[in-house]
């Protein structure tokens, strides 16, 4: 039933899925188009990866649009989204790690305030995005030091992610 598709989903969602499983025939790409950006929109505004399974099961798409052949093709539940915004990160993730590598860049990080054994540092970064024509900011990474908050210890967290991504 419900519980064990429940199940299904979640040993699905742990990273062994692959986007390729859920792409269509190469001529439907406007429906691959519209699940991608479905997806975007789910994660722009922060909403729950079950609004997917919304629209599709419930065939709110079909129903406002009948007369579409992408909306009669439409089917992005939230496994399947949850696999196309892995792999959407994964390619910002690459980009952003060619820009770093091939070009200037400034980095800021500071510890999180909780009061845990564990701190978190997050390694913003700023660039200039040749494709995008600005500057960008964004977090690369949120590593995290379980020893004392030294400046040696934090220098050592940095550079080991930026070894990682041999930065």
């Amino acid at each position: 039933g419900e519980m064990s598709k429940h199940l299904s989903n979640q040993s699905q969602s742990s990273g062994t899925l692959n986007i390729r499983n859920f792409l269509p025939a190469i001529d439907d790409m406007e429906c691959i188009r519209a699940e991608t950006l479905m997806s975007e929109f789910l994660v722009e505004h922060n909403l729950p990866y079950a609004v997917a399974d919304h629209v599709t099961r419930q065939t709110r798409l079909k129903s406002m649009f009948p007369d579409s052949k992408i909306a009669s093709k439409f089917a992005c539940g939230q496994t399947k989204t949850s696999c196309i915004v892995r792999t959407l990160a994964e390619n910002d993730r690459r980009s952003i790690v060619e820009a770093l590598r091939s070009g200037p860049f400034s980095l800021a990080t500071d510890g999180s305030q909780d009061y845990s054994d564990t701190k978190l540092y997050p390694i913003v970064v700023r660039y200039f995005d040749d494709i995008q024509g600005q500057l960008v900011c964004t977090i690369l990474d949120m590593p995290s030091l379980k020893e004392s908050s030294t400046g040696e210890k934090i220098f050592q967290l940095i550079d080991s992610v930026l070894t990682a991504k041999e930065i």
